[in-house]
């Protein structure tokens, strides 16, 4: 978890990527990828100089599309295709040697074929084939600026980010899985958010020196966001045993949220990492919720609630080098995701608890063979308090519900094996552990000692690449995978 840099919602770790800035010199680069099923991806971008040395501009797009790979029975057609588009321009100005301006802005438009639903027990006897009276359609819509300043210090850096992500989703699906005209779902979905994020930090490459044999390196800082959405869905049930009517839900969702953190790591005589950070949000949110129903009856509903959750989330982690190439480390984190509220729930109640993991973690990462053998082992242990599971309403489609406690225990192996200067082999190995410990979804049930689901035990792939070049100014490579997920559960009751 990287929860104490990075806030809520971190528990499983981050992938932090980050996107090149515009270059100092011109560059043009196109790229091009074909596949089975109609796949294209086609990628354009160009980056240099305005004002040399102090003003560089980036552009860049990418189109990707892919015809759909499951069969609808009832039509004949091929369903869950893909079309994207992706556009993002950047400028980057340095005023001054102290002085780094970065602005981005990047937007998404997609219009993608239905979601290929479908009852497990089908989809089992095979993956790629549905029978549906109705297929439906996603659409996705996105833009986001964003702008960061950071100030060089001799030996503190500022930081500051600012950014808005404006976006909107709809979706619609056949909801009875089946070729009867039973029920048609659509659903909406549209947020807008800001954020601002300011901290300081100890000069880049330039730790704090707090003796002879220590360094240490440092970061502090604040954020802040406000969030507001809207959620609506409608059930067209066209065909059921009470007859035919209409459920809609709609909601509107803000949330703010406030968050205090800092991490500071001493290394000493450049071997022993001792790591420890701490952050602390609080967040409120409110909700106003309306359901109604012409169904068996007419149903008007209005309903709001409100609600905070703070949370202070620690870190702490040694790392240590016994040897050139060789380290072994130990860390123990809390991950943390605050509660919220379903857009409606059968159970008619819409909050969700605050879900925490407390993470364990040792490995070790050694080279050999002159740095061509790179190993990687590491084992770790999760405990989990109300994880927030998503399950499925015959009626809400899926909600979110609280899960009790659970653990996950494993561990995991990496071996990359560069035998010449062209060849190298790839090996990984993933075992894991992953149940219920107290789990009772409803009155008279009881999971516990079920597997979570999406946990499958095993989980392994090897791989071999060969690099080799043509000429001073091009290059080529032959790679191959294979790659074995185990078994796994689709649901909590571990029925599918």
């Amino acid at each position: 978890p990287q929860g104490t840099l990075y806030g809520r919602n971190s528990l499983g770790g981050v992938i932090h990527l980050l996107s090149a800035p515009p270059s100092v010199r011109h560059e043009l680069d196109a790229s091009a990828t074909l596949g089975n099923y109609g796949q294209q991806e086609l990628g354009l971008s160009w980056s240099g100089p305005i004002v040399p040395g102090e003003l560089s501009l980036g552009l860049s797009g990418l189109y990707s599309a892919r015809d759909g790979y499951t069969t609808n029975a009832f039509t004949g057609h091929d369903v869950d295709s893909r079309e994207s588009f992706f556009g993002r321009v950047q400028a980057r100005w340095t005023p001054s040697d102290r002085d780094e301006l970065r602005f981005s802005l990047h937007g998404e438009r997609a219009r993608d074929g239905g979601f290929a639903l479908g009852r497990v027990s089908a989809l089992k006897q095979d993956p790629f084939r549905i029978d549906q009276d109705f297929e439906g359609r996603v659409e996705r819509d996105l833009v986001a600026p964003s702008l960061t300043w950071r100030r060089f210090g001799d030996a503190v850096d500022l930081t500051s980010i600012t950014a808005y992500e404006s976006w909107d989703a709809f979706e619609s699906s056949d909801f009875d899985f089946s070729p009867v005209d039973g029920v048609v779902r659509e659903t909406t979905e549209g947020q807008d958010y800001l954020y601002q994020e300011l901290r300081l930090s100890s000069a880049e490459e330039r730790p704090l020196a707090l003796s002879a044999t220590t360094d240490l390196s440092w970061l502090a800082g604040l954020s802040f966001f406000y969030a507001e959405s809207d959620r609506g869905s409608v059930n067209d049930v066209r065909n059921s045993p009470v007859g035919a009517g209409v459920q809609t839900s709609s909601g509107d969702f803000e949330d703010l949220g406030l968050g205090l953190f800092g991490q500071a790591t001493a290394t000493l005589d450049e071997r022993l990492d001792l790591t420890a950070g701490l952050r602390f949000d609080t967040e409120l949110k409110q909700a106003d919720l309306r359901n109604t129903s012409t169904l068996g009856g007419n149903v008007d509903v209005s309903d709001s609630a409100d609600d905070d959750y703070s949370k202070a989330v620690p870190h702490a982690s040694v790392a240590y080098r016994p040897a050139q190439g060789s380290m072994l480390y130990g860390s123990v984190s809390m991950g943390y995701k605050a509660g919220g509220f379903n857009l409606s729930a059968g159970t008619g109640d819409y909050a969700f608890d605050p879900e925490t993991t407390v993470s364990y973690e040792l490995g070790l990462k050694q080279s050999l063979w002159r740095e061509r053998i790179d190993l990687r082992l590491a084992w770790f242990y999760i405990d989990w308090q109300d994880m927030q599971l998503t399950v499925f309403d015959p009626v809400a489609g899926g909600i979110v519900d609280n899960a009790g406690e659970s653990s996950s225990q494993g561990v995991e192996l990496e071996l990359d094996a560069r035998l010449t200067d062209d060849l190298t082999l790839f090996t990984a190995f993933g075992a894991v552990d992953a149940t219920f410990e107290e789990y009772s979804p409803a009155p008279g049930s009881d999971l516990a000692g079920n597997e979570l689901p999406f946990a499958p035990e095993t989980t392994w792939s090897v791989a071999a690449q060969y690099d080799g070049r043509l000429g001073q100014l091009s290059r080529w490579f032959l790679r191959a995978e294979y790659v074995l997920i185990g078994e796994f559960f689709y649901d909590a009751a571990n029925q599918g």
